[in-house]
C-alpha cells in the first residue's frame, strides 16, 4: 500500500479520536487549553492531508488548496466547539493556515522524493499528536480541577499557543518571501539558461522548445521571427514540480502538462515585442523574444 495513503489513513483516524476525546471531556477542558487542542489538531490534519491532495492534483493548486482548508476547518471547528465558540474558531483559521502550507508545499515538492518527505511529514505528525494525546491525559482526563486551574498551567498554555502560533506566522513569512524572491529577482535556475535554443521551421511554422524542469523553463530566453506563426514545444521532465501549469498573460494560454510528456502550444503570429510566460504560481518564468 502506498505510504500517500497510510499517512492519509493515520490522519484521517487521529484527526477523528482527538476531536472524539474532546467531545467525551469537554466539561473538564477549560477554554485555553480547548484552543491549544482544536489549534493543533487542525493544523497539522491540515497540512498533511493538504501534502497528500497536492501529490495528487499536482500541478493544480487550486483544488488542493480548498480541499485541505475544508478539511482543516472542519477538524479544528468540531474540536473546538464543544468546549468553547473561541476555541472553535481558533482551530477554523488553524486549519485555514495549515491548508495553504501543505498544499504548496504538495505542489512543490519533486516527485522523486515525495516517498521521503510523506515519511518524514508522517513521523512529525505521530509525534505531535502523541504529544497532544499525553498532554490531555495530564491535564484534562486526570479528575484534578486545583491542577487545572492553576495559574502556572494556564499560563504554560498561553505561551503553547503563543510560540505556535509565531512559528505558523514565521514559515508562512519564509515561505511568502521565498515566492516574492523568485518572482522579482529570477524564477529559473542558471543551469537552465546554459540550454541552448532551439527553434526550427516546419512546414512553415517556427517551433521553439522549451525544456520544463524542476529549475524552471529553459532556456530562460528565446528568440523568434515576428509574422511566423509560431509553436511552442514544452518537453516535460519528471522533476518538473509546479512548473507544470503553464501560463501567459500576454498570450493568452494556460496549459496543464504532463511527466515525459512533448506538448505543442500554438501562440500564432506574433509581433515584435518581448512576451512572457510563466507557471501557475509565478514562481517560474520564461521570455519570448519577437523581432
Amino acid at each position: 500500500m502506498p505510504i500517500q495513503i497510510i499517512t492519509t489513513v493515520i490522519v484521517l483516524a487521529f484527526t477523528i479520536y482527538i476531536a472524539y476525546l474532546t467531545y467525551e471531556n469537554k466539561r473538564k477542558i477549560t477554554c485555553m487549553t480547548g484552543m491549544m487542542i482544536a489549534m493543533t489538531n487542525s493544523m497539522m490534519s491540515s497540512t498533511v492531508l493538504g501534502l497528500q491532495l497536492g501529490y495528487y492534483f499536482l500541478p493544480d493548486l487550486a483544488v488542493p488548496t480548498m480541499l485541505a482548508i475544508i478539511v482543516g476547518m472542519a477538524a479544528g471547528y468540531f474540536t473546538g466547539k464543544p468546549v468553547s465558540l473561541m476555541s472553535g474558531l481558533d482551530g477554523l483559521m488553524a486549519g485555514i493556515m495549515g491548508g495553504m502550507m501543505g498544499a504548496m508545499v504538495g505542489v512543490m515538492i519533486q516527485p522523486a522524493q515525495k516517498n521521503m518527505f510523506t515519511l518524514f511529514m508522517l513521523v512529525i505528525y505521530l509525534v505531535t499528536m502523541l504529544l497532544l494525546v499525553k498532554m490531555m491525559k495530564e491535564e484534562v482526563l486526570d479528575d484534578a480541577p486545583a491542577k487545572k486551574q492553576a495559574p502556572q498551567k494556564q499560563q504554560a498554555s498561553k505561551n503553547q499557543i503563543f510560540t505556535f502560533i509565531t512559528v505558523g506566522v514565521g514559515i508562512i513569512a519564509i515561505v511568502s518571501m521565498f515566492m516574492a524572491g523568485n518572482m522579482m529577482f529570477g524564477g529559473n535556475s542558471s543551469a537552465n539558461d546554459q540550454i541552448e535554443q532551439q527553434v526550427e521551421l516546419v512546414n512553415g511554422e517556427q517551433i521553439a522548445t522549451v525544456q520544463v524542469n524542476g529549475y524552471g523553463y529553459g532556456p530562460g530566453t528565446i528568440e523568434v521571427q515576428s509574422g511566423v506563426p509560431t509553436k511552442l514545444k514544452f518537453v516535460v521532465d519528471a522533476t518538473a514540480g509546479c512548473a507544470r501549469q503553464v501560463v501567459s498573460d500576454d498570450l493568452g494560454f494556460s496549459e496543464i502538462l504532463m511527466n515525459n510528456e512533448e506538448k505543442l502550444v500554438d501562440i500564432g503570429t506574433l509581433q515584435p515585442g518581448t512576451y512572457q510566460y510563466r507557471c501557475g504560481m509565478g514562481m517560474y518564468w520564461g521570455t519570448i523574444v519577437v523581432k
